[in-house]
């Protein structure tokens, strides 16, 4: 349901709460910009993620992470937004169920669009403990691009000579351009006897960073 919230400037944080039967839980949050929804985009669709902590996690530090999405290092799925800002002098807080005539209008934007992601991982180095194999995660969105196992390891180094193929880099979404796509996520990734598969740990930026096409940068 649409709801009626004053902008008064500056960020906003929604979050995303799960529905259950004992209690409803934060399992992520969006961020939203006075100024990315003023102007030629204002009352426009689009796409927005929302950033969390890990599924299995828990405590103060995966609750500060599904609270600030900034701080979050996992993708927990995408809300198709419309934000219509309008001056008034009484700001109010309003809920409305949506019309059918506005969910017929919003169901263009939910077709998928095909982007190609292209990775190529070398190899890793300076890796927590010796002789052990790991593998380099690519995460945008729900698609991950998986290095497999080393095909050498030694101390602390492995190397991998990975290059994804035309079928790995293809990543079908709705969203309206890449730019949307939000943020990257690399992990490292090991493999315990106890555990299984763990994400040691992670690097997250903008796709923005990584849509220049001058190989110097």
């Amino acid at each position: 349901m649409p709801a009626q919230i004053p902008i008064m400037g500056g960020r906003m944080v929604f979050k995303v709460w799960d529905e259950d039967t004992l209690s409803d839980d934060v399992v992520g949050a969006i961020v939203l910009n006075s100024k990315d929804i003023i102007g030629d985009k204002n009352g426009s669709y689009f796409w927005k993620n929302v950033y969390g902590a890990p599924l299995a996690a828990s405590g103060d530090m995966a609750n500060s992470m599904n609270e600030n999405p900034e701080l979050g290092s996992l993708w927990k799925g995408r809300i198709l937004m419309q934000v219509l800002a309008e001056k008034t002098e009484k700001p109010c807080l309003k809920v409305a169920d949506i019309s059918k005539e506005e969910v017929e209008k919003a169901a263009v934007y939910l077709q998928d669009r095909t982007y190609q992601i292209m990775v190529q991982v070398n190899s890793s180095i300076a890796l927590p403990f010796p002789d052990t194999k790991y593998e380099v995660v690519v995460r945008i969105g729900e698609k991950e691009i998986k290095t497999g196992a080393p095909s050498f390891n030694k101390g602390r180094y492995n190397r991998y000579n990975f290059k994804t193929t035309p079928e790995q880099a293809e990543y079908k979404a709705p969203y309206l351009d890449a730019l949307d796509l939000g943020q990257v996520f690399i992990y490292l990734r090991g493999r315990s006897t106890l555990k299984g598969e763990q994400n040691v740990c992670y690097y997250r930026a903008s796709v923005r960073n990584f849509m220049d096409m001058d190989p110097k940068i």
